[in-house]
């Protein structure tokens, strides 16, 4: 799923983040049935795929490890989008080194390192 997410729409040139969910998934009730924190990220972007027609999609990352989210600076550039010893990592601020060379920035306005990511095509 993750390297679909990549094939289809790259490092999100010009799109945008409508909105961001975070849930802790913590059950107050019975600590046992807890799940695992997750971050919803809904984007306005365009697919590579299909001639760069533009959808709303929504990325779901579950068991996040960290997330980071400051200020919002409107438009995504590049996103970073790497898998490493089975770490997601979403960059949506990253250093842009030269011409399509990222580095993830540690401080990053998003930032979301996980261990699932997948996405949903929302219209």
């Amino acid at each position: 799923m993750f390297n679909d997410l990549k094939e289809n729409y790259g490092e999100f040139h010009d799109s945008l983040i409508i909105e961001i969910r975070y849930s802790t998934n913590f059950n107050y009730h019975d600590i046992s049935k807890s799940g695992k924190p997750e971050v919803e990220v809904f984007i306005s972007c365009f697919n590579i795929a299909k001639d760069y027609q533009r959808q709303l999609i929504k990325i779901i990352c579950s068991d996040v490890n960290e997330f980071k989210f400051g200020k919002y600076e409107g438009m995504i550039f590049s996103a970073l989008l790497k898998n490493e010893n089975d770490i997601f990592t979403l960059d949506f601020f990253p250093i842009i080194l030269d011409g399509d060379n990222l580095k993830e920035d540690p401080n990053s306005d998003c930032l979301i390192k996980c261990k699932t990511v997948s996405y949903v095509i929302l219209e």
